[in-house]
């Protein structure tokens, strides 16, 4: 796909400056594995221990399914990362798909859905589903802006995060009685 995501890296490189390339590290830093973990197992305790025991397994179910289907795509499809602009940031796995947009697509959607069978706000979920929306746009930008991943990647990966999120709600509501 070279005629698509080379372009739009070239243009994105053109943008760099020392002040967005660290907010674009922090962004990156922000929806990486560490603090997805974190944020994961935060709420999921939180969850747990307020008796929404179903919903924390979904919750853990389908990061856990987001990292075993980015990671095994990545080592089937075994893409380089791209290198017609210079990496701004470490990354040593295959790009495609993209982890980061994959696997925040996967917990902003389930915590959206979270919110709204939880609280059963529809104004709450609203500005949890836009922030949510807004940061996984902003973190797969990031991915590009940093240099790491082709625009294909990072849209493989919302639209794999998408998939494995509704995938996991569609299999839980199934699975179980509702409340």
């Amino acid at each position: 796909m070279p005629f698509f995501d080379q372009p739009i890296l070239l243009l994105i490189a053109r943008w760099r400056s020392p002040a967005l390339t660290l907010v674009m590290k922090l962004l990156t830093d922000f929806g990486g594995t560490g603090s997805l973990t974190l944020l994961t197992t935060l709420l999921a305790t939180v969850l747990f221990l307020k008796h929404y025991k179903k919903e924390a397994s979904l919750l853990i179910g389908a990061m856990l399914s987001g990292v075993l289907v980015s990671q095994t795509l990545k080592h089937l499809i075994n893409r380089v990362r791209p290198q017609i602009i210079s990496h701004l940031v470490v990354a040593t796995s295959p790009s495609f798909p993209s982890g980061h947009a994959m696997n925040n697509t996967i917990f902003y959607l389930l915590l959206t859905y979270l919110s709204w069978r939880i609280f059963k706000n529809k104004e709450l979920s609203f500005v949890v589903a836009f922030v949510g929306g807004l940061l996984v746009a902003l973190i797969g930008f990031s991915r590009l802006y940093l240099g790491v991943h082709y625009p294909s990647d990072v849209i493989a990966g919302w639209m794999l995060g998408v998939l494995v999120g509704f995938g996991s709600i569609f299999l839980a509501t199934k699975s179980s009685p509702q409340n």
